[in-house]
C-alpha cells in the first residue's frame, strides 16, 4: 500500500447518534491512540478523540448524510463505521485490504434480498456498517450510483410505501450499486462485522460488533472467551444472549446461556 493518509470515518446526524460514534471512537482509541478518526456530524462535539471534525451543513438527518459524506473524507484509504460499533481489536489491519482491493465489506447477516433489476441472486446484500474504500475515482462514481439509486427509491417510497413494509433500507441500492460498479470487491469475514440482532456464526475471534446491546462489553467478552466454531443469538432489550458451542471430542453442541 502507497503512503497516502489512512483513517476510520464516522458520519453522524442528531444528538444520539453523535454521541453513539463518540463512544465507538473512545473504544477505538484505547485500542490504537494513533489511529486517525474523521467524524462528520451536523454540530462540532470537540472531543479529544477526533482527530477531523467536519460540519455537515445541510444535513439529510438520513442514510444520504452517509451516501453524501463518504467521499468528502479527509483520507484517501478509508473504514467507514456505523455508529452502533464495538472494536475489540485494533481495524488498522484492514488497511492491508487496499494492496489487493479498492473496496470491502460483510454480507448482511440474512443475505436479506429485495428484487434489483439485474442484480443476480447470487450476489446478495451486504451490510452498510463497515465499508473499507478508497478515494478513487471509481469510488466516487459508485457513490454517486448509490445516492442516485436511493433518491430513486424514496420517490417510488412516497407513492407505495406498501411495496417496502419493512420501510425505506439503505441495503437495496448498495447492493445495486455494487453490482453495477467497476470496483474490485473483496467480501470480509463476518468477525469483523458481527451483527448482533441476529443469529451468527462466528469461527474465530469477533473484532467488531455491530449492534446496540445494553451489555456489550459483557458480551463481547463472554463471546470471545472460546473462539471455537459457534453461534451466538441475542436479545438486546433483555440484554440475555446465548452461545452455542460445539464439542469436538464429542461432536455435539451444547449451549451457554448469559446475561
Amino acid at each position: 500500500m502507497s503512503e497516502k493518509s489512512c483513517g476510520i470515518v464516522y458520519i453522524s446526524t442528531g444528538k444520539r447518534f453523535v454521541e453513539e460514534s463518540l463512544r465507538s471512537i473512545k473504544q477505538l482509541k484505547s485500542l490504537n491512540p494513533n489511529i486517525k478518526v474523521a467524524l462528520f456530524a451536523d454540530y462540532l462535539p470537540n472531543d479529544d478523540n477526533t482527530d477531523h471534525e467536519i460540519l455537515i451543513e445541510k444535513p439529510y438527518f438520513s442514510i444520504k448524510d452517509k451516501m453524501m459524506c463518504l467521499g468528502q473524507s479527509p483520507f484517501h484509504f478509508n473504514l467507514f463505521t456505523d455508529s452502533d460499533t464495538y472494536f475489540v481489536e485494533d481495524p488498522s489491519v484492514l488497511f492491508s485490504i487496499f494492496d489487493r482491493f479498492e473496496f470491502a465489506c460483510s454480507h448482511a447477516p440474512m443475505r436479506v434480498k429485495y428484487d434489483r433489476k439485474n442484480v443476480p441472486e447470487w450476489f446478495p446484500e451486504v451490510n452498510g456498517g463497515l465499508l473499507c474504500y478508497s478515494l478513487s475515482p471509481k469510488t466516487q462514481s459508485f457513490l454517486q450510483l448509490w445516492k442516485s439509486l436511493y433518491e430513486s427509491d424514496e420517490i417510488e417510497f412516497a407513492n407505495d410505501k406498501g411495496k417496502w413494509p419493512d420501510g425505506l433500507r439503505e441495503q437495496p441500492t448498495l447492493r445495486e450499486a455494487l453490482f453495477k460498479s467497476e470496483l474490485s470487491l473483496y467480501i470480509l469475514p463476518p468477525e469483523y462485522n458481527f451483527r448482533t440482532i441476529l443469529p451468527q456464526y462466528a469461527g474465530s475471534k469477533i473484532k467488531m460488533f455491530h449492534g446496540r446491546m445494553k451489555n456489550i462489553e459483557k458480551f463481547a467478552e463472554r463471546t470471545n472467551r472460546k473462539c471455537v466454531p459457534r453461534i451466538i443469538s441475542s436479545d438486546k432489550k433483555s440484554g440475555r444472549f446465548f452461545v452455542l458451542y460445539k464439542n469436538s471430542s464429542k461432536n455435539k453442541f451444547f449451549q451457554r446461556l448469559f446475561s
